[in-house]
């Protein structure tokens, strides 16, 4: 029995993200060219017909591009599956288990003390070579505002026992 096949999902054996995310957005292109083409109309007509002092305003900006935020976020929510699709692949093959976040508020590691608005997520926990293991995806921000740095990182947790 193939382990794709205890996973239901529109993207097959997720390896490469990035590689699957093309070859998801090229099957999703033509449905999504009527949405294209009202969006280049939408922002078009509205960059013409709207006053000047309205369309260079930050709100008539927001106006004009609703319709790319929308295909933005979308497109976001898509790489976000197939990520997941991912790291859930990867723990059906090896028999681990799969979790879509991970409580770190508990973690005694330095990097999980660093910055502010941490989150973890995708985590794969199971034994390699008989040693406990936990993988994750995590992130956190430095700094505010403009000077605002967000850092991203796949975290490898190996418990050993003993001391170093």
């Amino acid at each position: 029995m193939n382990f794709l096949s205890s996973l239901p999902n529109d993207y097959g054996e997720v390896l490469d993200t990035k590689k699957v995310f093309k070859e998801t957005f090229s099957k999703k292109l033509k449905s999504l060219t009527p949405w294209i083409i009202g969006s280049l109309v939408w922002s078009f007509v509205l960059i013409i017909f709207l006053p000047a002092h309205f369309t260079s305003s930050s709100i008539g900006s927001v106006i004009i591009g609703l319709p790319w935020i929308f295909f933005a976020i979308g497109l976001f929510t898509i790489y976000l599956k197939i990520r997941q699709v991912f790291w859930q692949q990867l723990a059906i093959k090896y028999g681990w288990n799969y979790t879509p976040s991970k409580d770190i508020s508990q973690e005694k590691s330095l990097l999980f003390k660093v910055g502010h608005s941490r989150m973890a997520w995708n985590g794969i926990s199971g034994t390699y070579n008989n040693q406990p293991i936990h993988i994750f995806e995590y992130s956190y921000s430095v700094g505010s505002g403009k000077s605002q740095k967000i850092y991203s990182v796949t975290v490898f947790e190996v418990k050993f026992t003993g001391t170093f």
